[in-house]
């Protein structure tokens, strides 16, 4: 190699060390010292034990890597040291804590970073657009800001968390009805459409329930304290439900039916083998609640709404395809009347997918309320589906259109776990309850039992809709 040549090498190999140089200056960040306080979100007094996380993205998309972890003191405080990373992205502090009996609850707090002043070959962290977000097994969600206080610094960055008891704190749009103050005062009705007016829910309820109670096949339970303890758990329910002043009427079945149900405007019918199987009184409160929540939601003529709204549209096409096929009206009207039935067959439960997911929503929501543990509802729809395992239950085909039970019961957790805030004093098993499961043990076997029993109630639904429904829509068809 000459001189010459020599010369162009050295001049080469230092502009790529210059080249290489300037590439490092421009990738590698300083994240300065973050410190945070934690406080409680009711008292705004400093909360001890919990973590929380510094993690870094260093590229777009990918996922992000924990660099540091600390734990708020007796202060209610936590450090992290300065930090470096290259080629930073995103910086975000995510705080774990836990909750006696409850899931895990993370909250995360969010800035993407870009390019600040020099120190050395590195940038210090200039904070770009903010976001706070709750985090759970399956949610990312709620816009979060309201309870993060966040000053950055060139120097420093400290954050101040509010630390609420559930998600509710943050402006969750999945929990469809949020504002649990407010229950009893809530118009959970709005916006949805139905022909009928309460009184007239009642006035259905009320036929359907005097029918019920005059037919051998729906015996009841003959013991006054299992009558009286059915009553006042439900009074429980309905005063912290969002129809507080409805009276409801209650009997309860002397049949192995592990179910209850309500008909419109608040007559509810407990089957004594719901009773006889839940294993505490969190399970039984949540299926009653359950039932009081289609009651507030107003399922039944809710489902009869959209029953009579689709036969109406059958009807109007039958009298179409009647008038162009000469001598085949009654053969249309008839046929109309078979999508009728299909239509309205069980509309007094309002036993849509859609309709029994509200009702469990509310009703874990209610339980947690009158004071019993909500999550009473998932673990007995655990126990359903565990006999659903074992064999055909006798209501399979009656349930048919209500969701999944791993979907129901996961929902209710979700609720429970993460909206619902903690509540001291849960009722557990009192002793009205217990005294309750020993007399129908002392009892002679149910009335009703197996089959018989599911046919019972379903040729009992048969008969009130179709009246229900004849009666409601007129004798249009026969005219």
């Amino acid at each position: 190699m000459n001189r010459k040549q020599f010369a162009a090498l050295l001049i080469a190999l230092l502009g790529i060390q210059s080249w290489a140089a300037s590439a490092r200056a421009a990738t590698e960040f300083i994240i300065p010292p973050v410190s945070v306080i934690v406080l409680d979100h009711e008292t705004r007094q400093t909360v001890a034990g919990t973590e929380a996380l510094l993690m870094v993205q260093t590229k777009k998309g990918a996922d992000l890597k924990i660099v540091a972890r600390a734990k708020t003191d007796g202060r209610g405080m936590a450090s992290f040291p300065q930090q470096q990373a290259r080629n930073l992205k995103a910086v975000r502090i995510r705080f774990n804590w836990d909750e006696p009996g409850l899931p895990r609850r993370t909250m995360e707090y969010q800035f993407k970073a870009k390019k600040g002043g020099k120190a050395g070959n590195a940038r210090i962290v200039k904070q770009g657009k903010h976001f706070a977000r709750f985090r759970t097994n399956t949610d990312r969600g709620g816009d979060c800001r309201n309870l993060f206080q966040f000053q950055g610094a060139v120097d420093r960055i400290q954050i101040v968390f509010r630390q609420p008891d559930s998600y509710l704190a943050c402006q969750d749009v999945k929990f469809k009805f949020a504002n649990l103050d407010e229950i009893g005062q809530r118009n959970i009705n709005k916006g949805k459409i139905n022909f009928f007016s309460f009184d007239e829910d009642v006035s259905m309820g009320l036929k359907f329930f005097q029918q019920l109670n005059s037919t051998a096949q729906h015996p009841l339970v003959q013991d006054p304290v299992v009558q009286s303890y059915a009553e006042n758990m439900i009074q429980r329910i309905v005063k912290a439900s969002d129809m507080p002043y409805v009276p409801y009427q209650v009997r309860v079945i002397d049949a192995d039916i592990l179910n209850a149900f309500a008909l419109p405007g608040g007559f509810v019918f407990v089957y004594r083998g719901l009773i006889e199987a839940t294993e505490n009184e969190g399970e039984l409160a949540g299926v009653l609640a359950h039932e009081v929540a289609h009651v507030t939601s107003r399922h039944g003529t809710e489902g009869m709404t959209s029953a009579i709204g689709k036969v109406l549209v059958a009807v109007a096409a039958g009298e179409i395809l009647a008038g162009q096929i000469k001598g085949n009206n009654r053969e249309v009207k008839d046929l109309v009347r078979g999508l009728a039935m299909m239509g309205t067959q069980f509309w007094i439960l309002g036993g849509t997918r859609k309709r029994e997911a509200e009702a469990d929503h509310l009703g874990a929501t209610y339980a947690w309320k009158a004071g019993y543990n909500p999550r009473g509802l998932a673990t007995f729809f655990d126990k359903l589906a565990q006999e659903r395992g074992r064999k055909q239950t006798r209501l399979d085909k009656f349930f048919s259109d209500h969701p999944n039970d791993a979907d129901r019961i996961a929902a209710v957790d979700r609720e429970v776990g993460y909206f619902l805030p903690p509540k001291q004093g849960v009722v557990e098993n009192s002793p009205e309850y217990l005294e309750v499961k020993r007399r129908l043990a002392r009892m002679p076997p149910a009335a009703v039992r197996g089959q018989p029993a599911a046919q019972a109630i379903m040729s009992s639904f048969k008969s009130a809709n179709e009246s229900f429904f004849w009666e409601y829509l007129g004798g249009a068809m026969d005219q």
